[in-house]
């Protein structure tokens, strides 16, 4: 009796069980289905001419929406088209040039990725590239008559030469899909700039520059494909000058593609800050209303370089082509590194002085004098050696690609990316320090 009861209980437990995975599978708890893709253009098999463009048409479709299509080339991947819509669309109906440069069969594949990083299974098809076909000329009626026949050869046809191969270590290859050069834009307005990059060695990153000033970049793992949405918000209404470019894993770069964007709104007296300024002058500082003002210039990344002392912390800003600039901010009551009082100066120390302005200065045990530009400001100005005491760290830090500023109309922010923070500096000689968070 007590085997019989087990036995409808386990049938009665299997059963509960088929029940319940059914039912989740009916309410979308199943899993994600992947992107299908079809090649409808040109059909498998088909000859076509060396040096001359081949389209590679295909369809896409998802559920969620298709983000992008790879087109891959015997194996190596030749290019990435790229949805206009940064959530996917389905259908993505793309058309991909491709260039043959060797006679043969190739195989050429596609595959198509949703929002959800899945990927289809990989469709290919084989085209034959043949030399292209020379028009002999039609002889005239007369040349036709005289003409002697040409025996057929006797001797075996010559050997076809070895085709070319493409050169190995190429620059990268560019494209930007969005936005279009041309397109117009309101001040302060996010606008994402979509590019992607292939090349045979591997790509290190993709970067963003605008008005001949580096405004971000995105870093690849070595990928011989890879894609990238860059952020710019552009502050000043007018005309600018967007560039886009690659660098492979050999620093190798790419071609350099141009947008002409035209930025609208503002005002004369000032605009609207950008990026992570924006977000400290609207959410910390109260917007137009702060006593900072609106902003005067687009937010700039420059290399930068600080140094903390027992009493406060030096910033040497890059100002390119004109005197550059060091910011001495003192604590608050001397330790408190959240805020206090700050002045400027100019950078006159160049390369090639002597890095120690002031040998006689010897420090105590566990401190620094500070050296180059920093130790030539504070060998050379008496109120801040005595209010800085001396530096913390043993010299100065280089911000590079980890630092910028925005300037105002009453005062300026100096961003550093070694401490996630920005410091606010009013005119009226304060500063205030706030943690940044903007990504």
């Amino acid at each position: 009796m007590a085997k019989e009861h087990r036995k409808w209980l386990t049938v009665v437990l299997a059963l509960t069980l088929s029940a319940f995975l059914i039912a989740c599978d009916l309410l979308g708890g199943g899993a994600k289905s992947k992107p299908s893709v079809t090649i409808t253009a040109p059909r498998a098999g088909a000859q076509v001419p060396r040096g001359q463009e081949v389209i590679i048409q295909s369809t896409a479709l998802d559920e969620k929406g298709v983000t992008k299509v790879e087109l891959i080339v015997d194996g190596v991947p030749y290019r990435v088209d790229l949805s206009s819509n940064p959530q996917g669309e389905s259908p993505f109906v793309v058309s991909q040039p491709w260039v043959p440069s060797t006679v043969g069969s190739h195989t050429i594949v596609v595959k198509a990725y949703d929002a959800d990083g899945l990927v289809s299974d990989p469709v290919s098809i084989s085209l034959v590239v043949v030399e292209k076909a020379t028009e002999a000329p039609t002889p005239s009626a007369e040349a036709a008559a005289t003409a002697t026949p040409i025996a057929p050869p006797t001797s075996a046809p010559p050997t076809p030469t070895e085709a070319t191969p493409l050169p190995e270590d190429a620059p990268p290859v560019l494209q930007v899909t969005s936005p279009a050069s041309g397109a117009s834009f309101e001040a302060g307005i996010d606008v994402p700039i979509q590019a992607s990059a292939t090349d045979d060695l591997g790509v290190r990153r993709i970067e963003l520059w605008a008005d001949e000033e580096l405004v971000t970049f995105e870093e690849g793992a070595g990928q011989t494909a890879m894609q990238a949405t860059l952020t710019w918000t552009a502050s000043t209404p007018g005309d600018h000058t967007i560039q886009v470019k690659a660098l492979d894993t050999a620093w190798q770069a790419s071609n350099l593609i141009t947008l002409e964007i035209k930025i609208t709104g503002g005002g004369a007296e000032g605009v609207t800050p950008t990026g992570r300024y924006y977000k400290i002058w609207r959410d910390e500082l109260g917007g137009p209303s702060t006593a900072l003002g609106l902003a005067t210039a687009d937010a700039v990344v420059r290399l930068a370089a600080e140094q903390f002392f027992e009493h406060g912390y030096m910033y040497w800003r890059d100002n390119l082509g004109v005197p550059d600039q060091i910011y001495v901010l003192y604590f608050g009551g001397g330790s408190d590194q959240t805020k206090g009082t700050w002045r400027s100066f100019e950078d006159t120390w160049k390369e090639g002085d002597p890095e120690n302005s002031c040998p006689a200065e010897t420090p105590p045990g566990g401190l620094y004098k500070p050296l180059r530009g920093f130790g030539h400001v504070w060998c050379d100005q008496p109120t801040v050696k005595a209010q800085l005491g001396w530096a913390t760290e043993a010299k100065e830090n280089p911000l590079e690609n980890n630092a910028g500023f925005q300037d105002f109309q009453r005062g300026v922010m100096l961003w550093s990316g070694r401490q996630d923070a920005i410091y606010v500096l009013y005119d009226d000689g304060g500063w205030i320090r706030y943690p940044d968070d903007y990504e």
